[in-house]
């Protein structure tokens, strides 16, 4: 019997204003953690966040 598998996943981009370099490598970390918090309190799973440009992927079951 077939069935139907639907996953949706998103890929999100923030940047600072003109793209300037303002988030420090001292508190990038904790910015990064609370982004996954912010992602499992949605109930998704956080696939990857990090980079210079915060980068978020992250999927509905």
């Amino acid at each position: 019997m077939p069935s139907t598998y639907t996953s949706l996943h998103y890929h999100l981009i923030f940047a600072t204003k003109n793209r300037e370099p303002s988030i420090g490598a001292s508190w990038r970390g904790e910015l990064h953690s609370y982004l996954g918090g912010v992602v499992k309190g949605l109930d998704a799973l956080p696939q990857g966040i990090g980079g210079v440009r915060i980068t978020s992927i992250f999927w509905y079951p």
